[in-house]
């Protein structure tokens, strides 16, 4: 057990942005992804592949009527006795208009049409018979104005705000297009599970590669989309929501037979990208330590959860290089005296920013506070390992007065 530090250190973990899990009707069917356990790079990359191929393909008509069933505003849920009727529907990039929320009957396009999320310009549908040109994975009811503002553009941050009236909090430029925040993560997901789903080895496909910076030109229809980074970052910092969870559920159940793994699972995608480059993030890390069956338990799996009851929670047993599997101490901070003072030592994650995990040392003149953030800090940093590394923080003399220290963890 980690002895519990109530005289001069001690630790906080806050799980600010962990992921809200919600109804398990949503999630994937017992040992759905056990294929993909312990993988990374690469090899998961063509596992989950192996577990998404082989929908059920929908026509590109057929959209016309899938998407008012898949895209609905579930706060116009359909009648008890008929759960098929068309009500209203949510549409991408126009969070903030008025139109955000329109009626989902079919009208010729004029209402709303079909985005591609991943462009036909950039590798979709060559020809247009090829199952990924209508993947409900990926396509979207949209305002019409506001598809034809982004255009083929690739995703990334900045840009003009509100291209259009449609778009009010799009952002623009020449070669991006930036979503609303609420879009963010969809977009993320949808793009992750184009890029592992086709891989150009079925008829009228093409190997669909995320990249940093796709051509400017789409002559030739280049299968490339972007921006890799923003679209991780996004994938981390906008977990599912219920509506995402669901309409990924309704595709599915009723559509195509397959699921988005990213949906169910955001960390496959850092073990592809991220640990592929050497990178061990908070996504890298869970990933690492649980199966995909055991992070659907929150009780296990949560960042304040601890599965070795070693009063060390997951969050904290990622930011100072701890085994959530292994009970005991090691790596808790610790005060050190020298002929200049006192030392604040702790370890943390070098790949941190990628993490959203946040780390402050603070200090209080009694156990339960008022804390405060000790500011300008002079620290000093080494190497553990590729990932981890030790710091050491110089922390000011309380002449005449007892004063206790803690590293606050955030996420």
């Amino acid at each position: 057990m980690f002895p519990t530090p109530l005289v001069r250190v001690s630790w906080l973990a806050l799980g600010l942005l962990a992921q809200t899990l919600f109804a398990d009707a949503y999630s994937p069917p017992p040992n759905y992804y056990a294929a993909c356990s312990g993988l990374s790079g690469s090899v998961l990359d063509s596992a989950l592949n192996a577990r998404t191929r082989g929908q059920t393909v929908r026509t590109y008509d057929q959209l016309r009527q899938d998407l008012a069933v898949t895209d609905r505003d579930w706060a116009f849920p359909p009648p008890a006795e008929n759960p098929a009727a068309i009500t209203n529907i949510l549409l991408v990039y126009s969070l903030g208009w008025s139109g955000y929320s329109r009626n989902g009957t079919w009208d010729g396009g004029a209402t709303w049409n079909r985005e591609h999320t991943w462009p036909d310009s950039r590798g979709v549908g060559q020809p247009d018979s090829g199952p990924d040109f209508s993947d409900l994975h990926h396509l979207r009811a949209a305002n019409p104005s506001a598809n034809t503002s982004r255009s083929n553009n690739w995703f990334d941050t900045g840009g003009t705000l509100g291209p259009v009236t449609q778009a009010p909090q799009a952002r623009w430029t020449i070669d991006t297009w930036e979503p609303p925040d609420v879009d963010k993560g969809w977009i993320a997901r949808a793009c992750l599970y184009m890029a592992t789903r086709y891989d150009g080895t079925e008829t009228n496909t093409t190997d669909l590669v995320l990249v940093e910076t796709p051509p400017s030109s789409t002559t030739g229809n280049p299968p490339q989309m972007g921006r890799l980074s923003t679209l991780l970052r996004w994938n981390r910092a906008f977990p599912p929501s219920e509506w995402e969870r669901r309409r990924n559920q309704i595709v599915y159940e009723r559509f195509q037979g397959n699921r988005n793994p990213f949906i169910d699972h955001p960390e496959f995608a850092d073990a592809i990208y991220e640990k592929n480059a050497g990178r061990d993030t908070f996504f890298c890390w869970r990933l690492r330590c649980f199966t995909p069956e055991e992070l659907d338990q929150p009780a296990l799996a949560d960042d304040l959860s601890d599965p070795d009851t070693d009063g060390c929670p997951n969050l904290l047993e990622y930011a100072f290089g701890g085994d959530p599997r292994a009970a005991g101490a090691g790596i808790e901070p610790r005060l050190q005296s020298t002929g200049a003072g006192l030392r604040l030592i702790y370890r943390r994650q070098v790949d941190r920013d990628l993490s959203l995990v946040r780390y402050a040392v603070e200090f209080a003149d009694a156990p339960g506070g008022p804390w405060q953030t000790l500011q300008n800090a002079a620290e000093t940093s080494a190497g553990v390992s590729a990932t981890i590394e030790t710091v050491s923080v110089a922390l000011p003399a309380s002449p005449g007065a007892a004063r206790f220290w803690r590293v606050r963890v955030s996420h």
